[in-house]
C-alpha cells in the first residue's frame, strides 16, 4: 500500500530490511591513551613539607626496633635449644612477620601520575584518561603520561629550629626534676608521667634530624628524599646484625669470663662493638654503592648511615635513662645529641669517603656510573612564598655556595685533577675504616675505663660523677672540633667523578 498524498510508505510484510553499514572514520575513533616512560628529562616541583619526612622515620625507627629485638629473640632460642629456646624462636618469628608487612607498607615505593597534553598540529583535541575520565583541549594537543617515583629533595626544618625544639624540652625536663625536689605532689607526677613519652620521642629523634639537616646543608649538596632516607634506613638496619654480634659477644665472654666483669665489658665496648658495628656500617655503605658518585658523596652516604644507626641505638638508651628520673633523662639526652650521635656520623662518614674512593679507583667507566644515578630533576617550593628553596639544577662548569647568611649562590671553578687533590682525609677504604674503628673505640673505651677507675679510687659518688662527666666534656669538645675539621675538607673535595 502506498499513500503518496501524506508521504506515508508502507512495505510489503514479506519484504525483509537490509541493514546498513557504516564505515568507521579511523581518524576519529578514540582509543585510551597508553602510558608511556617519559623521553625527556622531566623538571618537578614540590611544595616543602619539612615535618612529613620526620614522622615517617619516627614511625620506622620504632617499627624497626622492634623488629630487630624480634629477630634476636630467633637467635636467641636457637642459642637456648631445647624445648624453650624453640618456644622463643617461633615466639620472634611470629611477632617479626607483622613488624616486617609494615616497615615494606611505610617503605613502599611512592610514585607521581604526570600528564602531558603538548600543543601540536598533529595532535587530537580529545583524549581518552584513565579512570573514564576525558580531557578536552581548545587546540590540538599531543597526549602522554607517565608513572614516575615521587623521590622530591630532601625537605628538613632548619636544624636551628629542631634543636630549639630539643633544648625546650630539656629545660622542661629541668623544671620538672626541680618541682619534684621541692613538692613531689601527685600532680607533679602526673604530669611527669604525661611528659615522658613525647620527651622520650624528641630526646632520640630530634637531635639526630637536627644534625642531618646541618650535613645537608653544609655539604651543599641537594639530594632526593628517596636517597637521603635509603642510606638512613641502611643505618637502621644494620644495627639488627650489630645488636646480635655484641650479644653473641657478651654470651661468649660471660661463659669464660666473670659475667659483667669489668673486663668484659671493656672488651666489647672497646674491641667488639667497635669493630662489629663499623663493618655492619660499612655493608650498610656499600648497599648504597649505587648512589656513590664522588667522594663528597661517600662522606654524606656515610654520616647518614652513622645517623640511622645511632637514632636507633638512641632510642634504647633514652628510653632507659627515664628509670633515673627528669635529670637521668636531660644528661643522657644532651650528651647523646652533642656526643654519640655525631660521633656515629663522623666516623662512618670517614668510612664512606674511603669507600667512593675505593669505587673511584676500581671503576673503569665512569660513565656508566654516572648514568646509573640519573634521575628527574627536582625543585623545592615555599609552601608560603612560592619561591624556590632548593634545587637539583645546575649550571655547567658551577658549583653551589652559601653565603654567610646561608643564602645560596653559584660559583665558577675548574674541575681538579681528582687524584692530584691533596686532601687531608683518608683516600683509601681501609684508612677510612680504620679510623672509624679507633675514633669509635676510643671514645667507648675511654669512658668506661675513666668511670670504672674514679668509682673504685673515689669513694664520693658526687666527686666521682662530676669526673666522669667532665672527662666526657673533654670528649666531646674534641669530637665537635674533629668534626668542623672533617667538615672543613669535606667541602674540599670533589662532587663529581668526572
Amino acid at each position: 500500500m502506498d499513500q503518496s498524498n501524506d508521504g506515508v510508505k508502507v512495505l510489503n510484510s514479506n519484504s525483509v530490511p537490509k541493514p546498513i553499514k557504516i564505515s568507521p572514520n579511523p581518524a576519529k575513533e578514540l582509543f585510551r591513551e597508553r602510558m608511556t616512560l617519559p623521553q625527556n628529562e622531566l623538571i618537578l616541583s614540590q611544595i616543602s613539607k619539612p615535618w612529613t619526612i620526620i614522622k615517617r622515620i619516627v614511625g620506622l625507627v620504632i617499627v624497626t626496633y622492634l623488629l630487630s629485638n624480634s629477630i634476636l629473640m630467633i637467635f636467641f632460642g636457637i642459642y637456648l635449644g631445647e624445648l624453650d629456646g624453640m618456644i622463643i624462636s617461633y615466639l620472634g618469628l611470629f611477632c617479626s612477620l607483622p613488624l616486617l608487612f609494615i616497615f615494606f607498607w611505610i617503605r613502599r615505593p611512592r610514585l607521581i601520575h604526570i600528564q602531558l597534553a603538548i600543543p601540536n598540529e598533529n595532535g587530537k583535541k580529545t583524549h581518552i584518561l584513565p579512570n573514564n575520565e576525558t580531557l578536552v583541549t581548545p587546540v590540538p594537543t599531543k597526549f602522554s603520561h607517565h608513572l614516575v617515583k615521587d623521590s622530591g629533595l630532601l625537605d628538613l626544618p632548619p636544624s636551628k629550629n629542631l634543636w630549639l625544639i630539643f633544648s625546650s624540652v630539656l629545660v622542661f625536663s629541668i623544671m620538672i626534676f626541680i618541682a619534684l625536689l621541692n613538692n613531689p605532689s601527685e600532680l607533679i607526677i602526673l604530669i611527669t608521667v604525661i611528659f615522658a613519652i613525647p620527651a622520650w620521642l624528641i630526646g632520640f629523634s630530634i637531635p639526630v634530624f637536627a644534625w642531618w639537616s646541618y650535613s645537608a646543608r653544609n655539604l651543599n649538596m641537594p639530594t632526593t628524599s628517596y636517597r637521603a632516607e635509603s642510606a638512613l634506613v641502611a643505618g637502621l638496619i644494620c644495627t639488627i646484625p650489630a645488636l646480635i654480634i655484641n650479644t653473641s659477644a657478651d654470651i661468649y665472654l660471660s661463659e669464660i669470663i666473670e659475667l659483667n666483669s669489668a673486663v668484659s665489658q671493656m672488651i666489647i665496648l672497646a674491641l667488639v662493638a667497635p669493630i662489629g658495628e663499623e663493618l655492619c656500617k660499612l655493608g650498610a655503605i656499600w648497599w648504597c654503592k649505587e648512589f656513590i658518585d664522588s667522594p663528597r658523596k661517600g662522606f654524606e652516604i656515610g654520616f647518614t648511615v652513622g645517623l640511622g644507626f645511632a637514632i636507633l641505638e638512641n632510642l634504647q638508651y633514652i628510653a632507659i635513662s627515664w628509670t633515673g628520673g627528669p635529670l637521668s633523662f636531660t644528661l643522657t639526652s644532651l650528651i647523646r645529641a652533642i656526643g654519640s650521635i655525631p660521633g656515629h656520623a663522623f666516623w662512618t662518614g670517614l668510612t664512606g669517603i674511603g669507600f667512593a674512593w675505593f669505587i673511584l679507583k676500581g671503576k673503569k667507566d665512569l660513565n656508566s656510573l654516572e648514568e646509573n644515578n640519573a634521575d628527574n630533576k627536582w625543585q623545592l617550593i615555599d609552601s608560603k612564598t612560592n619561591e624556590i628553596i632548593e634545587t637539583t639544577i645546575e649550571n655547567e662548569d658551577r658549583s653551589r655556595e652559601l653565603d654567610e647568611n646561608n643564602e645560596l649562590f653559584y660559583k665558577k671553578e675548574d674541575s681538579p685533577d681528582l687524584f692530584e687533590i691533596n686532601s687531608k682525609l683518608p683516600h683509601s677504604l681501609q684508612i677510612g675504616l680504620i679510623m672509624a674503628i679507633i675514633g669509635h673505640s676510643f671514645w667507648n673505651g675511654s669512658s668506661f675505663l675513666v668511670d670504672y677507675i674514679l668509682k673504685i679510687t673515689i669513694t664520693n659518688v658526687i666527686i666521682s660523677t662530676i669526673s666522669s662527666l667532665f672527662w666526657i666534656i673533654l670528649l666531646i669538645s674534641g669530637l665537635l672540633l674533629i668534626g668542623k675539621f672533617i667538615l672543613e675538607n669535606v667541602r674540599l673535595l670533589p662532587d663529581k667523578m668526572v
